[in-house]
Order: structure tokens, then C-alpha cells, then sequence
């Protein structure tokens, strides 16, 4: 349903809730730099019986004190209390719907299908940003210096919301992240994504279209190949965006070995889609540049991932 937008006070916290994303909130200049407005930017939430971490997710969002934010929400027809979250919320919302969908896909499509904004991004319902994320995104993408896709660190936490690590990535190229299954299984260089740190222009989006709808782990990592194939190159920020929250109901805290299967099958059907110099290119690439690099650094990638608590690309 459309919401008119409200600008009252956010609803109070629940009990025992402190901190951010329940109790602080942040100011924000009127005008961008050089006197221009401030960029429409559409987030997409897609949930599912996420009631317990919905409202989180939710409160991170608007509490970015952003003025020029279109939010959006997509519910699959949960049988929780994340309606209950969702109407108490509705009048900061651009819109909303509740009804069974064909996935985490599908309801970020029909979400994106609803957006307007020059910039674009979603967050899922049991992750949660960090202050000041949108307005540091918005002075990133720029069509004019040819910045089509942003993409940021993340903060890994755990139930407690208890920062566990930090998430650090390269900037990918289409060789790459072609490898990325091969790379996971050798516990190589990290060149995913962090999704809930990634935004982009709407131009992007009205080339690139929709995400897959059959993938059920490797949607975005399908739309990132498709991105790199299109000659749109990812901006690196270096700071922390989002937090990726582990829990017992994650898709992650499953096992990686869905990631992979996924991402193996998605690779391959690019990969087929190349020339033969381009395929030649790629597995040079593999054996001469990413194979040697990932166990030249495999020593120092794993004292920083256990002594500093840092996950490094």
C-alpha cells in the first residue's frame, strides 16, 4: 500500500533497546555539496518471518535522518509479528505489501518495480546500516565521474550485536569474480560483494533489469557478473556501511557450501557465454594472478582474520 510520508518522531524503542539503530539519530545539512538537493535513494527490504530482527533493520534505515528517502518494504505473507512492525512504521514508509511471493527474488523485484530513487540498494530484514551510510553513499555515486556502483565494508555480528569482524573486499573485475567458487574452495582472495554495502545508480538498474528470480543464495552475484559484463565499474568506500548479522535462521549460518553450489553454477553459464580468447584470458588470469596471490597471502590473511578480526580480499 502507498504511505504518505510522516515527520514525527520515529516510535519510541522498545524496553531495554539503547544505542544505535534504537535510540540515536543524526542531523543532516540541507543542501548537498554545492548547493545541489540531495538524491533520491529507494531501499528495498524484502522479509519473511523476520519479525525478531525486522524492527532493527527498519529503525537503521529512517534513522539515517536522510531527507530524500523513498523506503520500501515487501513482505512474503508472514505468519510472525513483522506486519505488526510493519504498520507501526507505516507512516515512514513509501510503501508496503504483504502477500506469498516466489522468493527473496521475487520481492526485491517487485520492490525495485515500486522505486523511484537516482539511487539504489536493499537491505535485508535481519541486517542493519550504520549511521551516516546513505549520506556517504550519496556523495560517492556519480554519474558524471562515471561512478555507476559503490560498494563499502561491512561489520560481522553476532547475536549479541558484538562486532565479531571486518569485512574488507577488492574491488572486482570480471576474471575475477568469475573464480569466485574456485576461490572459496582454496580459501583464496575475498572478491564478493558484501550486497548490504552495495548501491547504484538507477541507470545501472534500468540497464541491468531484474534480479534472477530461480536463485535462491546467488542472485546478487548473478547481477554483479552482469554488471562487470556491461563495463560498470564498482567505486571502492573504505568504511563500514552495514552490519551482517549471524543468527541461527540465516541464510549463512546454514553453510556455505549453498553459497557455492550456486555461485559454481552461475559461473559456469558465464563463463560458456565467453569467447575462447576471453576463456583463455580468464584462466590465465586464474593460474598466473589469483591462484599464486591467494596462497602467497594465505599466512597473513589468516592472522588478520583471527588476531585482528579482519577478513581480508
Amino acid at each position: 500500500m502507498k504511505i504518505k510520508s510522516s515527520s514525527s518522531p520515529l516510535p519510541d524503542a522498545p524496553l531495554g533497546k539503547h544505542g544505535w539503530p534504537w535510540t540515536n539519530s543524526y542531523p543532516y545539512p540541507t543542501h548537498l555539496i554545492e548547493n545541489r538537493p540531495w538524491p533520491k535513494i529507494s531501499v528495498v527490504t524484502p522479509n519473511y518471518n523476520f519479525g525478531e530482527f525486522l524492527e532493527e533493520t527498519i529503525r537503521s534505515v529512517l534513522l539515517q535522518g536522510y531527507p530524500n528517502l523513498e523506503y520500501i518494504i515487501i513482505d512474503g505473507g508472514s505468519t510472525d509479528h513483522s506486519l505488526e512492525i510493519i504498520k507501526r512504521y507505516e507512516p515512514w514508509l513509501a510503501y508496503w505489501m504483504t502477500q506469498p511471493d516466489n522468493g527473496q527474488g521475487a520481492a526485491i523485484n517487485h520492490g525495485f518495480q515500486r522505486a523511484s530513487g537516482e539511487i539504489m540498494g536493499w537491505l535485508n530484514s535481519d541486517d542493519y546500516y550504520q549511521p551516516h551510510t546513505l549520506f556517504r553513499v550519496s556523495l560517492e555515486v556519480n554519474l558524471e565521474k562515471k561512478r555507476y556502483i559503490v560498494m563499502g565494508e561491512v561489520h560481522e555480528v553476532n547475536a549479541r550485536r558484538a562486532i565479531i569482524r571486518r569485512w574488507k573486499s577488492r574491488v572486482p573485475i570480471l576474471y575475477s569474480l568469475l573464480f569466485q567458487h574456485r576461490l572459496c574452495l582454496l580459501r583464496g582472495v575475498v572478491v564478493m560483494l558484501c550486497q548490504r554495502s552495495v548501491f547504484w545508480h538507477r541507470k545501472d538498474f534500468e540497464s541491468l533489469g531484474l534480479l534472477r528470480e530461480d536463485l535462491k543464495y546467488a542472485m546478487d552475484y548473478d547481477y554483479w557478473l552482469k554488471a562487470l559484463r556491461s563495463n560498470y565499474n564498482f567505486q571502492y568506500i573504505a568504511d563500514v556501511l552495514s552490519n551482517y548479522l549471524f543468527h541461527a535462521g540465516s541464510k549463512s549460518n546454514h553453510g556455505w557450501q549453498n553459497f557455492y553450489r550456486e555461485w559454481r553454477d552461475v559461473a559456469k553459464e558465464n563463463f560458456s557465454t565467453l569467447t575462447l580468447r576471453q576463456k583463455i584470458s580468464a584462466e590465465f588470469y586464474w593460474w598466473f594472478l589469483l591462484f599464486p596471490l591467494s596462497i602467497l597471502t594465505l599466512p597473513y590473511r589468516i592472522y588478520s582474520y583471527v588476531v585482528l578480526g579482519i577478513k581480508r580480499g
